[in-house]
């Protein structure tokens, strides 16, 4: 029965379409309410609606790289994209217990290579907000022995590669540098303590920069 409610609230969830969403505060609306419910859920089952979200993304990641006529255009899958993303922002990630901190680690990872596999400025920007949006309250109250965790260290190894491709791309730079930040929040004391300062030196030259400053 709960897997039932959980496939019905996430079907309604992704009927909406981004153009729909922009003209339609009711439709908007409605999205929201579906994603927030989707986010509560999680606290109950968090294996399982994450799991609804990754396939989906799979999915949509494996329609991009195909560039087939058979299949949505590049922008209209990475709106569908960036819709599930904004989605997951709602997920209830959880510390503890022990079972459940992995729980959360294992989705990390999963959705970092799925990060790993995106391509698209959009996309990746959206991986980058749903990264910063999820880890931020994990940074406030993971202790020490969860950021030493062996499989947060996977959680971590999965997202950082393609984040470290994107921040040293001007492009990405305003997405890149906050998620960058948060990952450094919830990487080890050892990690912390040896890299804090190789990310904070070179802001000297973009805090005088008016487009880049207000993210320094």
């Amino acid at each position: 029965r709960e897997a039932r409610l959980e496939g019905l609230l996430f079907a309604q969830f992704k009927l909406a379409a981004s153009d729909q969403l922009i003209h339609s505060p009711l439709k908007m609306a409605n999205w929201n309410l579906f994603a927030q419910l989707l986010g509560r859920m999680s606290g109950i089952n968090l294996k399982g609606i994450t799991r609804r979200f990754t396939d989906d993304l799979s999915q949509s990641l494996q329609e991009r790289a195909l560039k087939s006529p058979a299949v949505l255009s590049s922008r209209d899958v990475d709106n569908k994209i960036e819709l599930v993303l904004g989605g997951m922002k709602h997920l209830r990630l959880k510390i503890s217990p022990e079972s459940a901190w992995e729980q959360t680690c294992d989705f990390l990872i999963t959705l970092g290579r799925l990060f790993a596999k995106s391509h698209g400025q959009r996309v990746k920007a959206a991986f980058c907000q749903c990264f910063d949006v999820l880890l931020i309250p994990l940074a406030a109250k993971a202790s020490n022995s969860h950021l030493m965790h062996p499989k947060w260290a996977e959680a971590l190894a999965a997202i950082s590669p393609r984040l470290s491709q994107m921040h040293v791309k001007p492009r990405h730079w305003h997405v890149a540098f906050p998620l960058t930040a948060t990952l450094l929040c919830v990487s080890n004391p050892d990690n912390y303590g040896s890299q804090w300062l190789q990310l904070i030196l070179p802001l000297q030259t973009r805090i005088k920069d008016r487009t880049t400053k207000p993210l320094c």
